[in-house]
């Protein structure tokens, strides 16, 4: 395990600790023209993405343009299965949100 992913898992522990009622993330992605795509994980699972386990999301999500049609891309993503990309977790972006405290531990 490198240094980047024993950082990000000491991080996951960290926030753990200090939020046990916390039993999901959402994990978000951002593509360039500003839209927003994600999931919602288990923390439990957290642990084993920040140490390098695969988090994938859909390829496709990047092909958007910004009013939310496709780019003419051939077909990219229509003949391919419309695979996944691999992610990687920010490190530091791990926080609690404030519209979810009515939540905690009941989603």
């Amino acid at each position: 395990m490198d240094a980047v992913c024993s950082d990000l898992v000491a991080e996951v522990r960290a926030f753990r600790q200090r939020f046990p009622q916390v039993r999901y993330v959402d994990l978000i992605s951002l593509d360039i023209p500003g839209h927003f795509y994600g999931k919602r994980y288990p923390i439990e699972m957290l642990e084993k993405v920040a140490a390098g386990s695969a988090l994938k999301l859909p390829q496709n999500c990047v092909l958007l343009g910004t009013q939310g049609g496709l780019f003419k891309i051939g077909d990219y993503c229509f003949n391919d299965g419309d695979p996944d990309a691999p992610r990687r977790l920010v490190p530091g972006t791990l926080k609690p949100v404030s519209w979810e405290n009515n939540c905690w531990g009941k989603c």
